[in-house]
């Protein structure tokens, strides 16, 4: 387990041979929840992770907004128990932790406040022969289709939310899955490299369905 800080949070993080490490996307991501976010107000009661990886957002999340409800999913099973491990150390809010690919192994109709993602954009060309190698390639690449059901996912499940993307990704098309998901789009976090732009797409429901965000 790490600690850090990220613009006045203490953020805790699991490192794992076999667990995709912070990164620059995983920072901005951060930034944009901060700044978008948290700054202006927003205060969701309920927060959908989907891929939380080392459980550097999650624990962010809980430093934040302290969610009556926050759930977080990873296909990788070390994934899921860094979350269980930073929901340990953040004990005064109890994540639900789910091993299955994106919102699969959710309920149909469940409804979050906000949901966001930092998905597996790079397209993935080699092969991994061992355990480890593999689990942490599908944390970082999965190509164009993968990005659009990460989309999907997101824009089913959030009233409000942040998905990154890359210049590598199919921006176009995720823009649209948006805007066919219902959701108003903008980008609010970007950062730019020598061989790629990352940026933070937000969706924003147009129709906001209200009650109860769907959790017995």
């Amino acid at each position: 387990m790490k600690t850090v800080e990220h613009e006045g949070f203490r953020v805790n993080y699991c490192s794992h041979p076999c667990v995709y490490e912070p990164e620059a996307d995983t920072y901005l991501l951060a930034d944009t929840l901060i700044n978008d976010a948290f700054k202006n107000g927003l205060k969701p009661s309920s927060i959908l992770e989907i891929g939380v990886g080392s459980g550097y957002l999650l624990s962010l999340s809980i430093r934040m907004w302290r969610p009556p409800l926050i759930v977080g999913t990873d296909i990788n099973p070390y994934a899921a128990k860094a979350g269980l491990r930073v929901a340990e150390k953040d004990h005064a809010v109890h994540p639900i932790i789910y091993l299955c690919d994106r919102d699969e192994c959710l309920r149909e109709g469940l409804v979050f406040d906000v949901a966001y993602s930092n998905p597996p954009y790079l397209p993935v060309m080699d092969r991994f022969d061992d355990e480890c190698s593999s689990l942490v390639a599908k944390s970082w690449g999965c190509g164009a289709g993968c990005m659009l059901l990460f989309c999907k996912s997101l824009c089913k499940r959030g009233r409000v939310v942040y998905l990154l993307v890359s210049t590598v990704s199919p921006v176009e098309r995720i823009i649209r899955c948006m805007e066919e998901s219902g959701c108003d789009y903008s980008i609010v976090g970007r950062e730019k490299f020598f061989f790629e732009e990352i940026m933070v797409l937000k969706g924003e429901k147009r129709v906001a369905d209200k009650g109860n965000p769907g959790w017995d």
